[in-house]
């Protein structure tokens, strides 16, 4: 773990230099752990006072043992460490979880199992820089062996929110396994009168399919996992190599988008209306343009129309929706006599059509 204000601070008050780098640079240059604070002086041409001020304050900070009586020094690793990311020449994290809680204790400790359930955890950020960060469902997490976290509830990785149960962040390899996603929600930028950037939520949301919708989109049986977060790499927890296209999503199960809410002509769809996606990968997850959301899939109107295929992405009035010209031979309406020619909209007003409608002697157009 490295966060470069606890570095700051740990260059403590009143001193001239800063205690963990000069404690770690001589341990570092000379090869050792153990030394005495004399041989820290005369490395350092520092006044010994400062340095054995420097030594107990780095003791008070859990970084050093030190024993007054014979003077001796021993550096813990930490104090190796947290020096090196400061230097650049080392990975790390900056994943810090606060677990604060009055009714229940903060932790319980499960030693046959391996785990421990912390209570309190309101919301923490696996990466900064790369804007990642988890709210667990009831302030919940459970921490495995090899930092492994285990939670249900919702992943913000940049312009995208990801709400579930059964994830599981996988540290060592830095992605999160998504068991079940319930919903994925989509934020996008724009700039308002004053010329401000705002984050604005797309009215519609994908969640996971069933089996009518499975069958509808051609995808066969539901997957048993939902997909997974790729935070970054492996060896770029702190997020220092700038990589294009993390985080990423790799969506297994797919999923559906369907058209019941309010803001789409004030929810006169039910879900017999919806939208299929089969199984996808997205990248650059930080990508606040609204051309960066499009999904490939078919459309199902309730029988209004054949199913088709199309590309859903983000209207003008930031909802998901399309643009679909009707094949020249024209698309039967219920399944009945009538046939429409021209081509289909559908976003916050709907599905609407252009173009002409036959049925039996009788031809209709409309704009």
């Amino acid at each position: 773990f490295y966060d470069a204000e606890d570095f700051r601070l740990l260059s403590g008050k009143g001193f001239s230099f800063h205690p963990v780098a000069v404690v770690a640079n001589y341990c570092l240059k000379n090869k050792t752990r153990e030394f005495y604070s004399g041989d820290l002086a005369q490395f350092s041409k520092k006044d010994i006072r400062d340095i054995k001020a420097a030594i107990e304050f780095l003791s008070e900070k859990g970084l050093v043992t030190y024993f007054p009586k014979s003077d001796l020094i021993r550096v813990k690793e930490k104090a190796i460490l947290i020096y090196k990311a400061y230097k650049g020449e080392m990975d790390y994290d900056n994943l810090k979880i606060h677990s604060v809680i009055d009714s229940f204790p903060n932790a319980t400790l499960n030693f046959d199992k391996r785990y421990m359930i912390v209570r309190g955890v309101e919301e923490f950020k696996v990466s900064d820089s790369l804007n990642v960060r988890i709210t667990p469902d009831s302030s919940v997490i459970t921490i495995l062996q090899n930092r492994d976290i285990q939670f249900d509830g919702m992943i913000s990785a940049g312009s995208f929110e990801i709400s579930g149960k059964g994830f599981t962040l996988k540290y060592d390899s830095f992605f999160i396994s998504l068991t079940h996603i319930d919903s994925v929600n989509f934020y996008v930028s724009e700039t308002n009168s004053r010329g401000q950037t705002m984050r604005r939520k797309v009215n519609n949301s994908m969640v996971s399919g069933d089996s009518t919708s499975s069958a509808a989109g051609g995808m066969g049986a539901p997957s048993k996992s939902s997909g997974t977060l790729f935070i970054s790499k492996a060896g770029n927890k702190s997020g220092k190599q700038k990589l294009a296209h993390y985080p990423r999503l790799d969506a297994t199960a797919g999923g559906v988008i369907y058209f019941d809410r309010d803001e789409v002509l004030g929810g006169v769809y039910d879900r017999s209306m919806f939208f299929v996606v089969p199984p996808f990968e997205l990248d650059s997850l930080n990508n606040t343009d609204p051309a960066s959301i499009n999904f490939g899939g078919t459309f199902v109107s309730s029988g209004m129309f054949p199913s088709f295929k199309e590309k859903l992405h983000t209207q003008p009035d930031k909802s998901l929706g399309f643009e679909h010209i009707i094949p020249a031979a024209g698309y039967q309406l219920y399944n009945g006599d009538g046939k429409m020619k021209g081509g289909l909209t559908m976003n916050s007003r709907g599905l609407r059509g252009a173009g002409t409608i036959e049925y039996l002697a009788a031809s209709v157009s409309a704009n």
